[in-house]
């Protein structure tokens, strides 16, 4: 294949892009909290609601 060889040292010198990956999960692991806690307060039938427009706009 002829490919360079993988290593951690390679691996964390290539950082192209990687902090759009980072702040994108921590906006998703926030919007998590935020479904939990509107969860806790509204009830979880109403809170999945929100979950079934985007996985229907993916289908």
């Amino acid at each position: 294949m002829n490919a360079p060889k993988s290593t951690l040292r390679a691996y964390l010198s290539d950082c192209n892009g990687r902090g759009w990956a980072f702040l994108a999960g921590l906006l998703c692991g926030f919007g998590n909290g935020l479904q939990f806690m509107g969860g806790q307060a509204a009830g979880y039938a109403a809170t999945n609601v929100v979950q079934a427009p985007p996985l229907v706009s993916t289908f």
